[in-house]
């Protein structure tokens, strides 16, 4: 069998040398040659990532006035859509802890078929591009967590999986020892390392792999559909399904504007979506880099020790906001004319409270309902789910204990959220399970939760870059993390979670780690809503503002509409109406500044 790998690999070096040389028809000869190679390799199944790489060559070779007859956008266009079908191959092949290096090396082929649609005028097929991308990076980023079926799913149909993904993962060894340790293996090492030559193999031992493989794919794609017919979740993980247009459309409310981001490098573009479609997208002039500096002061600021110095940064960043934001929105919500927002951030933007861009003169959330989602994809995923369980709950307030207070020290004790967890479990008509103080231990919480329909905690949250951290402290000392909700929680189809707890709504902001962190673990979970926090919330006003949603929720208010009311109800709370319902506090302010009721955030279905 020829080394069509190696022989790529020259043709690709060819092309350059003599493109460099100004020799543009030979050049034209050896990446056409390189090209088919590569398809030839595909119809083998022997397409590996390195191969994936040359595409990005050869596309914009095919973009260049260089080529002897002339740029072929159509063509770069198809050679992208192969390198994407190709990419969906090698990614059901390699090991999980690849995957995400596999995936943030080649968006380039995502962005650059989006722009390859954009400029057929296909902003609808644009979008789906993004919208593949985004839930391709979910999708490995679940199973580089090592998420497994949850409990739900019959015991033999798990050991099968595993079974027969370990038969896989030696079969593409076997095919190809110059395969980069950590491709189908073990995924101890990252994607990229030295190569060793290929086994010698008679061509009928190799055809004989490739049956065996085929074999192999085809038992395990089987129990991937009986898997997902028991876990839906896992089943989007191991098997995702790209969105129609169709399907963009029918996830819509008719009264819903929706504002997708997606952050270049150079620029951002916003995409508005409703039941019409997807309208050409609006491009911003920030870059990437500019707003992961605004991120790093925003985030350093709203950290600080001083109040005063954190509602500046707030009154800041609207600034920066507004500056970027709000024509854009001003144009958009004009257009459409809507009643409900939904948020689609990407990437950083996930940090900020973009809720709080001016239109006319107020904040966006307080003229709209706004929610916010990861992507459609998850909510597809969610409505796809059955109706929103809305029984028994239950509350965890204050976890606290000797070991706790030792740990972090008296001044943590959360008074103020155990009077909330009161409140909440009287304003649910005390059918929820109320687990107090020691009562809250990660035993406790984790039971209750596999029977509940509704969760709430008044705790403390924190955030890390590793998802076996970042999570929500209980009386024991031990963390319920997001790791878990990811890798083995699953909930009873809960209509909403609500933590009422710091930073519960940060997540990981770079390109591969888009949606990991807490709120994201529970909606992949089982939840159709979480209620969750951007930064340190006030303990007095925090509570004002819950009991107020669990009010607009029993007064029959959806949770995005609840949350709205509860926060415009804060922000015009005289000093004496926060003294009535707080008498044991000195209050001298009211709660209007940004930083008392905007940290709050729906994220979501809003139903």
């Amino acid at each position: 069998m020829r080394d069509y790998k190696e022989l790529n690999a020259v043709y690709i070096s060819l092309g350059k040398c003599h493109q460099a040389l100004g020799e543009f028809s030979e050049a034209d000869k050896m990446y056409e040659k390189a090209l088919d190679g590569l398809i030839e390799l595909n119809e083998k199944g022997q397409i590996l990532s390195d191969e994936i790489n040359k595409l990005s060559t050869i596309i914009e070779w095919y973009k260049s006035s260089q080529r002897p007859s002339g740029h072929d956008i159509s063509e770069a266009f198809e050679t992208a859509l192969k390198g994407l079908e190709w990419l969906d191959r090698v990614l059901n092949q390699i090991s999980d802890t690849s995957k995400s290096d596999l995936v943030e090396k080649n968006i380039y082929l995502y962005r650059v078929s989006a722009d390859f649609a954009l400029q057929f005028k296909q902003p609808e097929q644009a979008y789906i591009f993004l919208e593949r991308s985004k839930s391709r990076v979910l999708v490995e980023q679940m199973l580089r967590e090592r998420a497994e079926p949850g409990s739900n799913v019959d015991i033999n149909l798990r050991i099968q999986y595993q079974k027969l993904r370990e038969q896989l993962r030696l079969l593409i060894n076997q095919l190809d020892t110059s395969t980069p340790t950590g491709i189908a293996g073990d995924g101890t090492t990252r994607f990229f390392t030295p190569t060793t030559r290929s086994i010698e193999r008679r061509p009928q031992q190799t055809e004989q792999l490739l049956q065996k493989q085929q074999i192999v794919e085809q038992e395990l794609k089987k129990v991937r559909d009986a898997i997902i017919e028991q876990d839906a979740a896992f089943g989007e993980a191991i098997q995702p399904r790209a969105l129609t247009i169709n399907e963009v459309k029918s996830l819509i409310p008719t009264d819903t504007l929706v504002i997708a981001f997606e952050q270049r490098p150079e620029f951002l573009y916003l995409y508005a979506i409703t039941t019409q479609g997807i309208s050409t997208p609006l491009q911003i002039n920030v870059s990437l880099q500019q707003v992961n500096e605004r991120i790093a002061v925003f985030q350093t600021e709203i950290t600080g020790e001083r109040i005063k110095n954190r509602k500046t940064e707030l009154t800041n960043l609207n600034q920066c906001l507004d500056k970027y934001l709000k024509q854009a929105f001003t144009q958009l919500t004009t257009q459409f004319q809507p009643k409900q927002i939904i948020l689609i951030p990407h990437i950083g933007w996930h940090l900020l409270p973009i809720h709080l861009v001016s239109i006319n003169d107020e904040p966006l959330a307080m003229r709209y309902t706004v929610r916010y989602l990861p992507s459609l994809q998850i909510l597809r995923l969610i409505s796809e789910r059955p109706p929103a369980n809305q029984g028994k709950g239950c509350i965890i307030a204050n976890p606290w204990s000797e070991a706790l207070e030792k740990l972090i020290g008296k001044e943590h004790e959360l008074i103020s959220g155990e009077q909330e967890g009161h409140k909440v479990y009287k304003l649910r008509t005390q059918i929820d399970q109320l687990l107090v103080r020691e009562q809250a231990t990660s035993t406790a919480v984790r039971q209750a939760l596999d029977k509940t329909q509704h969760s709430h905690f008044s705790c403390h949250g924190h955030f890390d870059a590793d998802l076996t951290k970042a999570g929500l402290t209980l009386a024991d000392c031990k963390d319920l993390v997001a790791m878990e909700m990811f890798t083995s929680i699953r909930l009873d189809n809960p209509r909403l979670v609500v933590m009422s707890a710091c930073e519960t709504a940060q997540i990981k902001p770079t390109l591969a780690d888009e949606y990991m962190g807490l709120s994201s673990s529970f909606l992949f979970a089982g939840a159709h809503n979480v209620l969750a926090t951007l930064w340190q919330v006030d303990d007095n006003a925090t509570r004002l503002l819950i009991e107020d949603f669990y009010q607009g929720l029993n007064d029959g208010l959806s949770p995005v509409k609840a949350l709205q009311q509860a926060q415009h109800q804060l922000r015009n709370m005289s000093v004496e109406a926060i003294l009535a319902r707080s008498p044991e506090q000195t209050i001298t302010r009211t709660y209007k500044d940004s930083y008392y009721w905007a940290g709050f955030v729906l994220i979501g279905d809003g139903e």
